[in-house]
């Protein structure tokens, strides 16, 4: 309201509420992402894409994640790792979401200045990865009831500690989705918490190392970009994104429109919506694989983002799957990844 208010804001205060907005909107999209989650742990809905991952592969882009909450509460965080190469057999970006949680709580349930440990061990056939802080501790009563779906310790009227209850439930069923096992461990009040996540090791095999690929090639300004998206916002949103990064741009509202703009409009790159209102994408990619001689590289954008739903839009002929609301990190990466023949 404020920036609206003002006709012509100045460079500060712009900086200043696009910082609160681009803030609240990723706290708002954690939250719906948790509570799909939730919904998906309780029917049974979450399948893994399990490889054998070194446990660092994990920690680091979960220390990366959580590193600017670290930064702002101005806690101390150490790193204390194995001090040989662990690997475990699992989907690392559920474990990374564990990890996450963990930190993350470990932040903001830690008054500023505090101290926040991340350790790795081995624990027989097990690796274990501690998250321990000096913090605000778990009351004895709350204990057994931690990893019970939405259960909240005692908060202030201010809800400085926010937080629906859903992250620790998380973090206990995708554990155990990967036979591993979470335990926790508090002296009480203000005596700080460690919570301690077991996952078989496993040996790894020359085949499991991650392989170094190429860099990824500069946008090119050849590239001819269709936004086909029947909600106007999104549409308009993403076609001036796009013209600002330099692209040559069009747009279409439903399948239809999108086969004829493919026809006349001639893009290299089709950013496509799954949920049109006649055609849905899954057709509209098939047809255009089916009558194209050279059809452009499809790129989903979609509220859709199981792996049932990636694996439709692979068969169909999707090159890429983003989940709405992409970053602009993301839209550049898939762009940049596939140079122009």
């Amino acid at each position: 309201d404020l920036l609206r208010l003002s006709p012509d804001p100045d460079p500060e205060r712009l900086r200043w509420g696009l910082g609160i907005i681009d803030r609240q909107l990723g706290h708002l999209s954690s939250l719906v992402d948790d509570l799909l989650d939730v919904a998906r742990v309780t029917q049974g809905r979450i399948r893994l894409q399990k490889t054998v991952v070194g446990l660092m592969e994990i920690v680091i882009p979960a220390v990366e994640s959580v590193q600017p909450l670290i930064d702002e509460r101005r806690h101390q965080f150490h790193l204390h790792p194995s001090t040989h190469p662990l690997f475990v057999e699992g989907d690392a970006i559920r474990l990374t979401q564990v990890l996450v949680n963990l930190l993350n709580n470990a932040a903001k349930y830690t008054n500023p200045g505090g101290r926040i440990d991340l350790t790795i061990t081995v624990d027989g056939n097990e690796a274990a990865l501690t998250v321990g802080d000096n913090g605000n501790g778990i009351p004895p009563d709350l204990q057994p009831h931690l990893f019970n779906l939405f259960t909240q310790g005692k908060r202030s009227l201010a809800r400085s500690q926010g937080g629906l209850g859903m992250g620790l439930p998380l973090v206990k069923r995708l554990t155990e989705m990967h036979a591993g096992r979470v335990a926790a461990f508090s002296a009480g009040e203000g005596q700080g918490s460690e919570f301690t996540v077991h996952l078989p090791l496993v040996d790894p095999k020359p085949s499991h190392f991650p392989q170094i690929g190429s860099q990824p090639q500069q946008a090119s300004s050849a590239r001819r970009v269709l936004v086909v998206e029947d909600q106007p916002e999104v549409a308009q949103a993403l076609v001036l994104l796009l013209s600002a990064l330099g692209y040559e741009t069009a747009s279409a509202a439903d399948g239809q429109g999108a086969l004829a703009a493919v026809a006349r409009f001639k893009p290299t790159d089709v950013f496509l919506d799954i949920g049109l209102p006649d055609l849905d994408g899954y057709e509209v990619a098939q047809r255009l694989h089916r009558d194209q001689p050279n059809p452009p590289r499809l790129i989903a954008l979609t509220g859709y983002g199981q792996q049932e739903d990636r694996q439709q839009g692979q068969q169909a002929g999707f090159t890429a799957h983003l989940v709405k609301p992409a970053s602009l990190e993301d839209i550049r990466r898939v762009l940049e990844e596939t140079p122009l023949a």
